[in-house]
């Protein structure tokens, strides 16, 4: 604070509101209820807070983004004099930056989304289809992710065999299921 300028906000000086519905106050230092506030206030402020909270990682992202694009490495200076833990902030950056907005899915959680960014776009949005189709958790779209990438990677089975003619044999029986299999002598 600068010599015979006030702060806007002093300790103990009201602060501004930030949103107000009916007798409810979001202010920067916490909510006020002025009276008794309804069921149906404490509802609707919900939603409010519900919906901040999940935007504020991709506001905060799409901040960093924006920063960087227009001012270059210089705006790291402007993150370190914010409190934000820089790790966070870079790991929603990344998150933004793979994921565009055509792609993004307000119904699901930025955590989906996180999920997903290291992947191509259009399994991107397959993925994302799907979790929002089927009304996913997060954690199943993790676990989907993993069942699908396992059913992808090729996977060997060791068996001894007692002589060649039962390595054959149980190669060709594999070989028939439609399976590869291969003999490997030491």
């Amino acid at each position: 604070m600068t010599a015979g300028r006030a702060s806007t906000v002093e300790r103990g000086a009201t602060s501004p509101m930030l949103s107000r519905t009916g007798r409810i106050l979001l202010a920067p230092d916490g909510l006020r209820c002025e009276g008794v506030p309804s069921l149906d206030e404490f509802e609707r402020i919900g939603e409010q807070l519900q919906s901040a909270h999940r935007m504020l990682a991709w506001w905060i992202g799409d901040w960093y983004n924006a920063g960087e694009e227009y001012h270059g490495e210089v705006f790291a200076q402007v993150l370190d004099a914010t409190s934000l833990d820089p790790d966070t902030v870079l790991q929603y950056a990344r998150v933004c930056r793979q994921v565009v907005h055509d792609r993004r899915r307000m119904t699901l959680s930025f955590s989906h989304h996180r999920e997903v960014s290291d992947l191509k776009p259009v399994e991107q949005t397959r993925w994302l289809d799907k979790a929002e189709t089927e009304t996913w958790s997060c954690h199943r779209l993790r676990r989907e992710l993993a069942r699908h990438t396992r059913a992808e990677s090729r996977l060997w089975v060791l068996v001894e065999a007692k002589n060649p003619s039962d390595a054959d044999a149980l190669c060709e029986r594999l070989r028939g299921e439609g399976r590869s299999a291969k003999v490997i002598e030491r």
